[in-house]
């Protein structure tokens, strides 16, 4: 059965608790690992740069203190399914409808980055706001 390393619990843990429980219980049921839950300013700034005044490709479009991955605890978790495959946009899809199909259950307003019309971010959950 899949479990979460203690170094995904430990960025698990920086999150909104419902974030925290829908994880709980998605892990039993597909494996993936927690790339990322909170994030300072300085570390939001450094992802913002990348594919502008940084080597790499764009993968944010949210200065530090813009992102909700800023906000303590954090409304939003970056995720990336075993095997870890970048390019599997079918796994992604796979954990992230696990996610949302728990959060539906648990009365949590999810949203996935893979569902956005303009920007996909496919390893993005986060908790909408109401």
């Amino acid at each position: 059965m899949p479990y979460l390393s203690e170094t995904s619990r430990e960025r698990l843990y920086t999150c909104d608790r419902r974030i925290i429980t829908i994880c709980e219980q998605a892990i039993k049921f597909i494996d993936f690992t927690v790339v990322c839950g909170h994030r300072t300013d300085d570390e939001q700034d450094q992802l913002y740069a990348q594919g502008r005044t940084a080597p790499g490709r764009i993968i944010t479009h949210k200065r530090g203190g813009e992102s909700i991955h800023n906000t303590d605890p954090s409304r939003a978790l970056d995720f990336a399914p075993y095997p870890i495959d970048w390019s599997n946009i079918v796994r992604f899809g796979e954990v992230a409808g696990i996610m949302k199909y728990i959060a539906w259950n648990n009365g949590i307003n999810l949203q996935w980055g893979g569902d956005w019309p303009n920007f996909k971010d496919y390893p993005h959950i986060q908790i909408a706001a109401v």
